[in-house]
């Protein structure tokens, strides 16, 4: 089930005026059966690129895609660290582009990720510890932290012994070449 079929899309303020006394604020959604988060705030829309809401409380426990997700969602910088993605395996582009964002994740369970291409990619202030993060089943890592400008984050016990595709994975991190 995709989150997006749930909602409906506002072009004034009438429309979103309507959506709110319907679907009330972000932080209130029950989203508990949801398991497609891919391209949530993620098109191209100025309100969803400035989307910066208290999500915190999300239940995403039966996600298994979160492709796309934050794709450039320039604003946001929320805490969802205590999100269970334990179900995910598709984290490619998650904060691609989201240049704001920079808070802990390193406690998300990953152990089913398959996909985390592009997952930082151009996310210019990402720097946290992701060293816990349990990689033994990723394949593709490619471009992950390509551009990522900030990240200089200890992942060597990362196990990567699954990964195929490691191309451009650190390409443009500036922070770790210094």
């Amino acid at each position: 089930m995709k989150l997006w079929s749930y909602l409906e899309r506002y072009e004034d303020q009438e429309s979103k005026d309507s959506f709110l006394e319907t679907f009330g604020e972000s932080n209130t959604w029950d989203i508990s059966e949801i398991t497609d988060f891919s391209y949530l705030f993620n098109d191209g829309s100025y309100e969803l690129q400035m989307f910066n809401s208290d999500i915190s409380n999300w239940d995403v426990s039966n996600g298994t895609d979160f492709s796309y997700m934050f794709n450039n969602a320039t604003a946001f910088n929320q805490d969802i660290s205590n999100w269970d993605v334990g179900n995910g395996t598709d984290f490619s582009s998650t904060f691609r582009g989201a240049n704001s964002f920079n808070h802990d994740i390193g406690n998300w369970d990953l152990s089913n990720a398959l996909d985390l291409k592009y997952m930082f990619m151009n996310a210019t202030n990402f720097n946290q510890d992701l060293n816990n993060w349990d990689l033994s089943k990723a394949t593709d890592l490619m471009y992950m932290f390509y551009e990522a400008d900030s990240f200089n984050g200890d992942i060597s016990r990362w196990d990567v012994s699954s990964v195929t595709e490691f191309n451009a994975m650190f390409y443009g991190a500036k922070s770790l070449y210094s």
